[in-house]
């Protein structure tokens, strides 16, 4: 049995593979003592794990995971790197060690879903990045700003009378005619700006008919306001389709490991 781990900004989620089948999953958040234990509770005294793959962000927690890992498990993790190329796709950073590993194993899971389109990958979480992929694997590079909370925390920190403590999702954009509405509305709309903005890069460079995949905490509420605004602006019949993949990190690391992407 393989277990899949990625290990994120502000927690880490966990799967458990026998084969083509999960057999457990989980996640939690980041262990400062050392002690997985608790996140990992959900994997039995009969689940033989026998493999771990790894693909982390957070560089400070992998020493003393690795550490619990070989205490509980005997096994040594091991920790995906991102590649030149990998399950089709063909990286299109100049330099690709400056990619982050998370974004690489989305983009090479999204665009496995279906290789013959052309996809925009969107990760909507504590950053929101967003990748642009061709039908031939050509991976054109992508965006990163922060998330729609480290924006808002930025507000809180920085302003004086814009005091928000929670982002209203259950609202239509629009102007806003209170401090509430203004700030979720502008803080959403500053993010679906920057898919639509891609998406439109993505077409206009033969990206024909794209398959949007989104991920992250964000991605279900993000993928509603994005179909609803494609819909308007008459572009909906342009793509052709958007999904939503909770696992979709952890899917391209499945793809990473059968590529054998590791050191």
């Amino acid at each position: 049995m393989i277990l899949e781990v990625d290990i994120g900004n502000s927690r880490l989620k966990w799967r458990l593979r026998n084969g083509n089948s999960t057999i457990a999953q989980g996640n939690g958040g980041h262990q400062l003592d050392g002690d997985y234990s608790t996140v990992f509770s959900d994997i039995s005294t009969r689940h033989r794990v026998q493999k771990i793959c790894v693909a982390s962000v957070v560089p400070k927690f992998e020493e003393e995971f690795t550490a619990w890992c070989k205490e509980n498990w005997r096994l040594n993790p091991e920790y995906a790197n991102v590649t030149k190329f990998c399950a089709g796709v063909a990286n299109g950073y100049d330099d690709v060690s400056q990619m982050g590993i998370d974004r690489w194993l989305a983009v090479v899971a999204a665009y496995n879903v279906d290789k013959s389109k052309p996809c925009l990958v969107i990760d909507s979480g504590s950053a929101c990045t967003v990748d642009l992929v061709l039908s031939n694997g050509v991976h054109l590079g992508g965006y990163i700003v922060p998330g729609l909370e480290l924006m808002r925390s930025a507000l809180f920190r920085d302003t004086d009378r814009v005091k928000l403590n929670s982002i209203s999702y259950d609202e239509e954009l629009c102007a806003g005619k209170s401090t509430q509405k203004a700030v979720s509305s502008g803080l959403r709309v500053m993010e679906l700006g920057l898919v639509m903005f891609a998406l439109e890069e993505l077409l206009m460079a033969n990206g024909n008919d794209p398959r949007i995949v989104l991920t992250g905490g964000n991605g279900f509420k993000l993928a509603k306001l994005l179909e609803k605004r494609l819909v308007k602006q008459n572009l909906f019949a342009r793509v052709s389709g958007i999904i939503v993949e909770p696992e979709l990190v952890l899917n391209g690391l499945s793809l990473a490991l059968e590529a054998n992407s590791f050191p």
